[in-house]
């Protein structure tokens, strides 16, 4: 990383910024050009180890080549603004962003969608109790991204 003194240092630190992040963008290969799509997150640290959580249709381009390469790229970034200068080489952004690689997994057993689902909706506001009918869990595909690297920058300044 060119700025250091930019830099988001700790795993705690980290996940707190994808706390503030509702999107992450994951960076699929195809063998041609990536593939890019963004999606609503969720993520757990637990036991040093970070994980995100994603929900998607059980079908399309996104699923058929993430089973056929499950390690990507991904990247989140929030509290972005733009900061007008005096001339075009004084602007610059506020932000916070960590991009990363891992491995994303389908989830399979009722309890690991359910707690996927879980996270998901509380991350994104919902309040109150949560129950799932098994055809709504059936019919989602649930996906856990685990982080093999990540890195995170911030001007807040």
């Amino acid at each position: 990383m060119r700025r250091q003194d930019r830099s988001i240092e700790g795993i705690e630190a980290l996940a707190g910024v994808l706390g503030r992040c509702d999107v992450a963008r994951l960076a699929i290969a195809t063998g041609g050009a990536p593939y890019i799509v963004p999606l609503c997150l969720a993520h757990e640290l637990e036991g040093g180890k970070l994980r995100l959580y994603f929900h998607s249709a059980r079908e399309g381009r996104k699923v058929e080549l993430l089973r056929e390469h499950p390690l990507v790229g991904f990247e989140a970034d929030c509290s972005v603004q733009i900061v007008r200068g005096g001339a075009p080489c004084q602007w610059t952004a506020r932000y916070e962003s960590v991009i990363g690689t891992g491995e994303v997994v389908a989830l399979e057993s009722r309890g690991e969608k359910a707690r996927a689902m879980d996270l998901i909706m509380r991350k994104h506001g919902c309040e109150g109790p949560l129950n799932y009918p098994d055809a709504a869990l059936n019919a989602a595909l649930l996906l856990r991204l685990d982080v093999l690297t990540i890195t995170g920058k911030r001007n807040m300044g």
